[in-house]
């Protein structure tokens, strides 16, 4: 009797999770479309910034394919976590990987803004540079809208939720900063620092913040 109540238990309790998997899904398609999309998005953005003469777009694009890296790592964080050979170590290097990659972006992004306050260049409006960051702006936008419909309890998700947010932020003050140089010449550098800042704290969070894991069975659809 104990023995049929137990896998009673565990079967509804295993069909209750894998109907709430079915109305969110999983947060894991949408880190591998982020992966994607910053791998060749950064090459476009860092490829207009170099044609356009945009030092902030450029090293943006370059930040922009370091969190390729980054949320190549928040992918296979979430698989670790969901798996049935949970080990915490193995989950926190991925993490740390991620972190690493993280900082890389913003010490390049910090360079490249030491550079524009140290030598403030007068230029007109870059709109070919202003275009690539709104559409960065759009991208991480879009990437939240879908992630937070798919949350779940993984530090994978926290980590990449933090991520889009950041780089979503970083992309709109470097869209305001291109378009205030013309008027003002330290706004692109400016706006690197803060934007460096930014990848710092999500760089540190990243590495840091050890969570409390909460194991959950795996989706559906991954």
């Amino acid at each position: 009797s104990l023995l049929f109540e137990h896998i009673l238990y565990n079967g509804m309790y295993k069909n209750a999770s894998n109907i709430e998997y079915k109305k969110t899904g999983s947060p894991r398609p949408i880190m591998r479309i982020a992966t994607g999309l910053n791998f060749s998005y950064g090459i476009v953005e860092a490829t207009v910034g170099l044609m356009s003469g945009s030092s902030a777009a450029f090293a943006n694009g370059w930040h922009n394919f370091l969190d390729s890296i980054s949320h190549g790592a928040h992918t296979s964080t979430h698989k670790k976590e969901l798996s049935d050979e949970y080990v915490h170590k193995k989950v926190m290097r991925r993490r740390r990987l991620a972190a690493t990659a993280i900082a890389a972006g913003a010490i390049m992004t910090g360079a490249n803004a030491a550079r524009s306050i140290a030598n403030p260049e007068e230029a007109p409006l870059n709109v070919k540079a202003l275009s690539a960051e709104l559409g960065a702006v759009a991208i991480n936008a879009g990437l939240i809208y879908s992630i937070k419909r798919r949350r779940d309890d993984t530090l994978a998700y926290k980590d990449a939720e933090r991520h889009f947010f950041v780089d979503g932020s970083m992309a709109t003050v470097t869209s305001f900063a291109i378009a205030v140089t013309p008027y003002f010449h330290y706004a692109d550098g400016i706006g690197g620092m803060i934007a460096t800042s930014a990848s710092g704290w999500l760089a540190y969070k990243t590495y840091l913040d050890d969570g409390e894991h909460a194991h959950v069975s795996e989706p559906s659809d991954v």
